[in-house]
């Protein structure tokens, strides 16, 4: 099909002009790969996915095509030269478009980098904002570089943007899996459940790997640590930590009601001691009218007006007598 350009479309590719209807398309793109990227059987399906990303990349702004790419290279976790004929194929034709589209997607860099800063965050949330003066390596025209800013909860990074091939570097590593082990690990299925999650280096102390795209507003991060997988996540500059539901229940007795524990997840808010009850359907839900929040320091439970009382406590025992 030939190149058009923007303003340009038939009346069925209209939506493409639309910056909002091309990242919701590849969201949707991105979500279908991480489900198929366990089978390398669906190769059907994944060329009918790439079909799409090609068209996004066609018709769609230069946002969408750094996006596209991007999610190629995200899901692409084998040597090329391993790949079966059919998804050679595929990539092959993926590069060919980017090779096509290479004059306009370098003309724009020395002018104005918001393309790329927005395909960049969408799948590195943490650097938005903190972007430093882009360059082109001497030695390599295609590769983009640049350091980001130091902030209050992030250090310098430096990071490497192929304008072809969609490939991006962290501290020169690339967007990779998050180890199985972690991904198997009772807390990660906790949050997660079967999803294949991509990571990157973490900026957070103490924190290794960092989960790509956010979760409802939170930056996941995940380390182990003596042996014990460890979950942090931030939102709102507040820094959170996931409780495993098994801290709670004791030799004897549990700390808190089988409803506490078994019905809501839970987080540790490190800046203030609290600790935020989420219902499991809402365990993103940060600040959620339905959450328990338990106030270590003054020993109270509350949620909005409601408190509760410590089941451990003699009143709290006698009423139980009762039932």
């Amino acid at each position: 099909m030939a190149k058009q350009n923007r303003g340009e479309l038939r009346l069925i590719h209209v939506l493409c002009e639309d910056d909002e209807f091309c990242a919701q398309l590849l969201n949707q793109i991105k979500r279908h790969l991480e489900a198929v990227s366990p089978n390398w059987r669906e190769t059907h399906y994944m060329s009918t996915l790439l079909t799409l990303v090609l068209r996004a990349c066609t018709l769609g702004s230069r946002r969408s095509v750094r996006e596209a790419s991007i999610a190629v290279q995200e899901n692409l976790y084998t040597n090329p030269s391993n790949l079966s004929t059919l998804l050679k194929g595929m990539l092959i034709r993926d590069l060919a478009l980017a090779v096509s589209f290479k004059d306009e997607l370098r003309q724009p860099v020395e002018t104005c980098t918001q393309s790329i800063a927005a395909a960049i965050t969408n799948v590195w949330p943490e650097a938005a904002g903190s972007y430093g003066q882009w360059s082109f390596l001497s030695s390599e025209i295609w590769w983009l570089t640049f350091e980001t800013r130091e902030t209050t909860y992030m250090p310098r990074q430096r990071v490497h943007f192929h304008l072809l091939e969609g490939c991006l570097l962290i501290d020169y590593q690339p967007i990779g899996r998050l180890p199985r082990d972690m991904q198997e690990s009772p807390i990660v299925q906790e949050l997660f459940q079967n999803q294949v999650l991509s990571a990157y280096p973490s900026a957070m102390p103490g924190m290794t790997y960092a989960i790509t795209h956010l979760r409802e507003g939170h930056q996941v991060h995940a380390e182990r640590i003596d042996g014990e997988v460890v979950v942090r996540a931030r939102i709102h500059q507040v820094l959170l930590e996931f409780v495993e539901r098994s801290v709670f229940r004791g030799p004897v007795e549990a700390d808190l009601s089988g409803t506490l524990i078994d019905d809501y997840v839970h987080w540790l808010n490190l800046d203030n001691g609290h600790l935020e009850f989420r219902k499991r359907l809402r365990k993103w839900g940060f600040g959620s009218p339905d959450s328990w929040i338990l106030n270590f320091p003054a020993r109270r439970a509350h949620r909005q007006e409601v408190s509760l009382v410590n089941p451990l406590c003699p009143l709290s025992r006698e009423v139980t007598k009762v039932f």
